[in-house]
């Protein structure tokens, strides 16, 4: 089963100051779709905290971007077992609906 997935990203919030730094990305909320070849799709939606100020590959927040968003988040959570709970999930809705039937006696 082929899933195609997309990110959107639905806020960030950030710290205004701290360290000498300003504006630093403390949380990002976002959605997750997984999109089947037949167009059944399931969706995440989760926080993700982001605690350390890491002065080295610090962004200024005008200079972000979806994807250094998206990446910081890949590494932040466990991707294969989202794409595991997204197939499973999938999955189910993909099944035809049962339907009560009378009883054969």
């Amino acid at each position: 089963m082929a899933i195609t997935y997309t990110w959107n990203i639905l806020n960030i919030e950030v710290t205004p100051s701290y360290k000498g730094f300003s504006d630093i990305v403390c949380n990002v909320d976002f959605e997750y779709t997984g999109t089947n070849e037949d167009g059944i799709s399931h969706t995440i939606e989760r926080r993700i905290p982001f605690y350390k100020v890491d002065s080295n590959n610090y962004i200024p927040y005008n200079q972000l971007t979806k994807e250094k968003i998206v990446h910081w988040i890949e590494t932040s959570i466990n991707l294969e077992n989202i794409h595991k709970l997204m197939e499973y999930e999938i999955s189910i809705k993909a099944r035809p609906e049962p339907v009560k039937k009378a009883l054969p006696f």
